[in-house]
Formats: C-alpha cells, structure tokens, sequence
C-alpha cells in the first residue's frame, strides 16, 4: 500500500526560490559566452566590400548595346521589336513600325517610356503613335529595360516596367584637334513587302559645341504570307482585290528628322534638340480604322552639371501631335 505524505510548508516555500535561481544561473553562463565571442572577433582582418554598376545591382534589368543594335537595325523598322530578346518582354503586334512592348502582361501606359528623358506617351485613342515610334532604329545608342524593380531615377508611373531609350550623346573635337566632321548614310530592302528606307546622319564639331543632324525614311507595302491563306480576293471594298496571300492593311510609310545643339562650358553640359516626324500612312490589319496622318513637333532641352555635393540634370521639353484617324484602302467604309 502506497500512502502520500503531504510536503511540509517550509519545502513549499522554497520551491519558488529554487525555480528563480536556475534561470539566473543559465543567464550568467550565456552572458559569459557572449563576452568571450566578442573579444574575440575584434581580432579579425578588416574586410573590403566593392559596389558594382546599377545595371548589374537592379534584378530584372537588361541592357541593349549599340553593337547589338547595329546588328538588328538592318531586320526591322519597328523599334519596339528591338526588344523582342529581352527576357520577359512580348510584342503586342499592331502596325508595321507601332508594336506594343509587354513586360510581364503589362503593357502600354503601364509601362514608364523615356526617349532621351522625354516621358511620352500615345495621344491616339487606339494608341497607333506609342513612343517607341517617334525614334527610329538607326538611331538609337542604348536601350535599357528595367523589367523588375526600378530604380528612383527611373521609376514612378511604372507599375509594369520602365524603359530607357538614349540616342547618341553628342561628339566634340578631341583635344588637339580643331575640328570633327562625321557622316553616316544607310539603306535597305526587303523583297517581302517592298519595303525600302534610307537614313543619314552628320555632324560637325569643335572641342566645346556640336551641331548633328539626323534623318530616316522607310516605306512598305502589305506584306505576303507564307503561302494562301484566304479563298476568295474581295477585301469588301467595291472594286477593291487582295491576293489570296497578301495580309491587308499592313502598309506604312513614315519619315524622322532631328537637329541637336550641344556645348560643354564651365557649368556643365548644355543640350537643345528639335526633333520632327510626319507618317503619312501605317495600316493596321487588327483594327477597324487606320492611321493616314500623324505629324509630331518636339523640343527638348537639357542641362547636367557636376558639383561637390554630386551631379545634377535638368530637363525641359515640349511635344505637338496632329493626328488623324480613318478607313484605309484595303476597308470597307459602309456596310449595308
């Protein structure tokens, strides 16, 4: 038979001691732990940390060089197709030079478009003029696409992505020399469409200023498919045919011209541009009407300057857009 003996009063006061003082005593032996490892670290070797370059530092950034640029300028009139290698961008197909970039399901006014740190956007309804189509391919230097987190200078009113688009920085004379003249012409053909186009560039330039002038052209009929792929070559205009391969409304024609300003004084580097493009015609086979006149004017002024506390860059621009909307040849204007 088991029986139970109840504990006296004095073991009951003294179990309330006995669980205060374990925790104490575990607390000085970690505390002293503690002591002996930081004394001991300030005995290692001081260690050297090296930044990279922003590029390399964004996640998600990409980086378009001139040289790859030069390598798919002749391919194509489409700017926005020039990122078609970057991972994570789509194309949005539309007319022959207005592709819609896509970053991730994201796409057109999500997307931050800077040319030259001018932020512009599509002034049409359907968005047949995105900004992309303002600069043409043999122009551009650099492109950089920020597919995942921005960074502050490029961010804001980017909720999808931001892409940079820069053309050449301006060339001055090189020390010792008194002046530089430079020129470019080039042109091209694609038997598909009959498209041709031809671009040229000049510039002139001392050691402190520098005057350049820039101008392309392209032009092309509707494309033709890979074999027919209709049965009949009614486009349902009266009077009107398409072949059995030929995608209708996929002909455009355009024209850019841009004159630039720059010279590098004491304060800085002083930057002024006039830019100019007239598209008298780019048909879209994927929607009802058609782009048959687009005309812009945009200025565009800049100043950056080195100081002690840093670097500081101001810019000021202005764009006009006359456009105009309506039924191509290859459209039927009335249904009955």
């Amino acid at each position: 038979m088991y029986r139970f003996k109840k504990p006296s009063d004095n073991w009951m006061q003294s179990l309330p001691l006995s669980l205060v003082l374990v925790p104490c005593l575990q607390t000085i032996s970690i505390n002293h732990a503690y002591a002996e490892e930081t004394t001991s670290a300030t005995a290692l070797s001081p260690i050297t940390v090296e930044a990279t370059s922003e590029s390399e530092v964004v996640p998600g950034a990409s980086h378009i060089s001139l040289e790859e640029l030069k390598q798919q300028n002749p391919t194509t009139s489409d700017t926005a197709s020039l990122l078609s290698n970057v991972p994570g961008v789509s194309l949005n197909g539309a007319g022959g030079i207005s592709s819609l970039p896509s970053i991730r399901g994201l796409a057109d006014d999500r997307l931050r478009i800077k040319v030259d740190g001018m932020d512009l956007i599509a002034s049409c309804p359907n968005h047949m003029n995105p900004p992309l189509s303002y600069v043409n391919p043999s122009n551009i230097s650099e492109i950089k696409v920020f597919a995942g987190i921005a960074p502050v200078s490029q961010s804001g009113d980017s909720i999808g992505s931001s892409i940079v688009v820069e053309t050449a920085e301006p060339e001055f004379a090189p020390e010792g020399q008194d002046s530089l003249v430079t020129g470019e012409v080039g042109t091209f053909y694609r038997s598909n469409n009959d498209a041709f186009g031809a671009n040229a560039s000049a510039t002139y330039a001392s050691d402190s200023f520098s005057i350049k002038y820039s101008g392309s052209w392209s032009k092309a009929n509707n494309y033709s498919a890979a074999d027919d792929f209709k049965t009949f070559t009614a486009s349902g205009r009266t009077g009107h045919e398409l072949a059995l391969d030929e995608v209708g409304s996929t002909a455009y024609e355009t024209q850019d011209h841009s004159l630039s300003f720059a010279a590098v004084t004491e304060a800085g580097l002083f930057e002024a541009g006039i830019g100019y493009q007239k598209m008298p015609e780019q048909l879209y086979p994927n929607q009802r009407m058609d782009l048959l006149d687009n005309e812009q004017i945009r200025l565009n002024f800049g100043h950056t300057g080195e100081f002690d506390w840093g670097m500081l860059e101001t810019r000021v621009y202005h764009e006009k857009v006359d456009h105009y909307m309506n039924f191509g040849g290859d459209k039927q204007l009335i249904y009955m």
